[in-house]
């Protein structure tokens, strides 16, 4: 068994959505900050999607990462989906910080997390 991993290299003021082929069978994403301090929105994929029920995806930062720099994880915007209930985000603004989440084919459940 081994996990199908995608770089990606983010930016402040970037909104990145996990949606379509490329992270179909994701099941990590190693995170790189690149250029100046800031925030960015990064959406998790639609969690009723048939290819997302039952589906886990890690998270985590390399040493680029720092309390300035800030990856907001997000609901599917305009779905309704949650993370644990919520629709607010789960900040990763540390280095080697890692995350994964689960859903069970309506919400996205954050079921470990790590801080460096």
């Amino acid at each position: 068994s081994y996990l199908v991993a995608v770089n990606l290299t983010v930016t402040r003021t970037v909104d990145q959505y996990l949606t379509g082929s490329i992270y179909e069978n994701t099941a990590m994403v190693h995170l790189d900050w690149s250029g100046s301090n800031g925030t960015m929105n990064l959406y998790l994929p639609d969690a009723t999607a048939a290819v997302n029920v039952n589906r886990s995806i890690r998270f985590i930062t390399d040493n680029t990462f720092e309390t300035n720099t800030r990856a907001e994880l997000l609901p599917l915007s305009g779905s309704g989906q949650t993370i644990d209930g919520g629709a607010s985000s789960y900040t990763i603004n540390k280095a080697y910080e890692g995350i994964m989440v689960w859903s069970d084919g309506i919400e996205w459940f954050r079921i470990q997390t790590k801080a460096g």
